[in-house]
């Protein structure tokens, strides 16, 4: 496969793009009345753990890499949460 990007390769991230397609896919069958809340909320801290892995990689510093993978595991837990809420 073909990478653009280094943070394309990294396993962690081709696995937060999956957990992103399954849980929109999840969340298709909750109730009406949740869209607009836990389902949101969800589909944002979701989408955040890519996108802060893409965010970090770009950094110059590795503080800053650090920084950002770590916003990135504060969005996956943020995302077990909302998990657990929707039980």
């Amino acid at each position: 496969m073909y990478y653009i990007y280094s943070f394309e390769k990294l396993e962690v991230y081709k696995e937060s793009l999956f957990l992103n397609v399954t849980i929109r896919e999840i969340v298709k069958s909750w109730p009406f009345e949740e869209r607009y809340e836990l389902t949101t909320q969800i589909k944002r801290s979701i989408s955040s753990i890519a996108a802060n892995i893409a965010e970090g990689s770009g950094r110059a510093s590795n503080n800053d890499r650090a920084h950002y993978t770590n916003i990135a595991y504060s969005s996956a837990l943020e995302s077990i949460s909302h998990l657990n809420l929707a039980k």
